[in-house]
């Protein structure tokens, strides 16, 4: 039996909501009559978000609305934002489960998404009251990262309803009941949500078109200039802290991006640019926001660690040396950038006097004199002279006053079986020595933690880094088993192990296998009598 009326559809209305007016209108006692009159099944009805027998439904209501079924899912449902970031295989067949007719034992089979809320703007039921006559309810509020009103920038707020399970969505009434959902938000929280809510509702409009090839792993270039680390790895621990300071908090929980807090467990942004991840809407939308309103614009205006080398060594810079002859003077020529310099930020200067120490980069403009962040060798020259000072009578607590050095390090320097490292003026073993103690720091929290999953893969890299030991050992000339040549040998990448301590056995295999001075120069002896006979 065909109808003789049904409802005209508003701009922005959600197709259950004209089903829910008509029932008003025709003041049907029940919804299943309703269902029955529209579907020819009284178990069949119009969910909110991805409504399904779009087919049978529109041989009731086409020439009323004045659309095609494939018109009615792109501007009437919620299909075109959570069929944004699918490819179009998925697209299709996620738009064909909307229109095809499915039976009743089917229906349970074919993808539905349950919203957990419904939402309404106070200003837009009192606009549309005065507009049409009576409310309705909007498709943009109805998506799940939506909280504001992008017409009139407020919050939304939760509407009571019996929607959910086989219970279609009642009208919206003035009777209706509402109740805030949220709580006082931050000015940083409330301008990322309003961000949030603008880029979902483009892309519900069809506005904004995504390519799901493009993002996330376009931006993967740009992101490594901000968090790559050795091995040309990603520094997740650093984008997961700058991702939670840019929403803030507050976002992060309203929008339940699922985001581990505290740092002890994997989540959804570790794995981020594999291939392989799928992320709902709402994640894919956040990240967007944050690569182009955080990353990009802080790449654009990077620079590379040649061009701050170059920029350092074009000029001479003061000695920091206070017991040096020329302190003060512009005398450094060795200015050394690390490798590692975006996770330690660090520039090395090192005096013609063995005067060694390093500085900041993010603490200092460049321009004017550096201030020392941490001495790494004193050299010769002071060391000489706070030994003078001290056999000359005077004391500990002033050589270090005189100085601006602590009193332990004037003991420590002053004692006889105190050696001048060269090594720890050679920045490269300087690095070498900080990749140890990442490694130990490592071992600790692997050690403290179980993890059975990583078993398997914990013993295979321990038989690789024993391997790479013992060929070590046997190349010529001979050479230092250290950390670095362990893993460069063994193929595995330092942050493989540091940054997720899954793998006790492997990091104490490195830690045994290093040698020391002593045993490399003992070894080294050997060798070189066994080549001379």
């Amino acid at each position: 039996m065909a109808l003789g009326y049904f409802p005209k559809l508003y701009p922005d209305e959600l197709l259950c909501s004209a089903v829910a007016r008509y029932r008003v209108h025709t003041m049907a006692s029940f919804h299943r009559h309703v269902n029955k009159e529209l579907y020819y099944n009284k178990d069949r009805y119009t969910s909110v978000a991805l409504p399904h027998n779009l087919t049978l439904l529109h041989e009731q209501i086409g020439q009323f609305v004045g659309m095609s079924p494939r018109e009615l899912a792109y501007n009437a449902t919620l299909f075109p934002y959570y069929a944004a970031f699918r490819d179009e295989n998925s697209r299709n067949q996620l738009l064909k489960s909307m229109l095809e007719i499915h039976r009743r034992y089917e229906f349970k089979a074919c993808s539905n998404i349950q919203l957990k809320i419904i939402k309404i703007c106070p200003d837009c039921f009192t606009e549309d009251t005065k507009r049409f006559g009576e409310a309705y309810w909007h498709r943009t509020h109805q998506l799940d990262c939506v909280h504001f009103c992008t017409v009139h920038l407020t919050p939304l707020i939760k509407a009571i309803t019996r929607y959910g399970g086989c219970t279609p969505l009642e009208p919206l009434l003035p009777i209706t009941k509402t109740k805030k959902y949220l709580p006082y938000l931050s000015e940083t929280s409330k301008q990322r949500l309003l961000e949030i809510s603008e880029l979902a509702t483009a892309y519900l409009e069809k506005r904004t078109i995504s390519n799901e090839t493009l993002l996330p792993k376009s931006r993967l270039n740009e992101f490594r200039k901000l968090y790559s680390i050795i091995g040309g790895r990603l520094n997740i621990k650093k984008l997961r802290k700058e991702f939670i300071n840019f929403f803030g908090e507050q976002a992060i929980e309203i929008l339940e991006l699922q985001i581990d807090l505290k740092y002890q467990s994997e989540d959804w942004l570790d794995k981020i640019f594999s291939s392989r991840q799928k992320l709902l809407p709402h994640k894919r939308i956040a990240f967007e926001i944050f690569s182009k309103n955080y990353v990009l614009p802080r790449t654009k205006y990077m620079r590379s660690i040649g061009y701050i080398h170059d920029g350092l060594t074009h000029r001479a810079w003061r000695c920091q040396n206070p017991a040096a002859e020329h302190f003060g003077q512009k005398v450094i020529t060795n200015v050394y950038v690390s490798t590692s310099f975006k996770i330690n930020d660090s520039i090395v200067f090192k005096c013609s006097c063995g005067f060694t120490f390093r500085v900041k980069s993010s603490k200092w403009n460049r321009r004017e004199e550096p201030n020392i962040e941490e001495v790494c060798e004193y050299g010769a020259v002071f060391i000489q002279k706070v030994r003078k000072l001290y056999h000359e009578g005077m004391g500990i607590c002033h050589i270090a006053d005189k100085f601006n050095a602590h009193k332990d390090t004037i003991s420590r320097l002053i004692r006889r079986d105190y050696k001048i490292l060269d090594g720890k003026t050679n920045p490269d073993v300087y690095e070498a020595i900080a990749v140890a103690k990442r490694i130990r720091k490592a071992r600790t929290l692997a050690l403290k933690a179980s993890f059975p999953s990583y078993e398997m893969q914990d013993k295979e890299m321990a038989e690789r880094i024993w391997t790479a030991a013992s060929s070590i050992t046997m190349q010529i000339p001979s050479v230092k088993i250290t950390a670095r040549r362990l893993l460069e040998v063994s193929k595995i990448e330092i942050d493989a192990l540091v940054a997720n301590p899954h793998f006790p056995r492997a990091l104490s295999a490195i830690l045994n296998a290093v040698e020391p001075y002593t045993a490399f120069f003992k070894r080294q002896r050997q060798q070189n009598l066994h080549n001379n006979l």
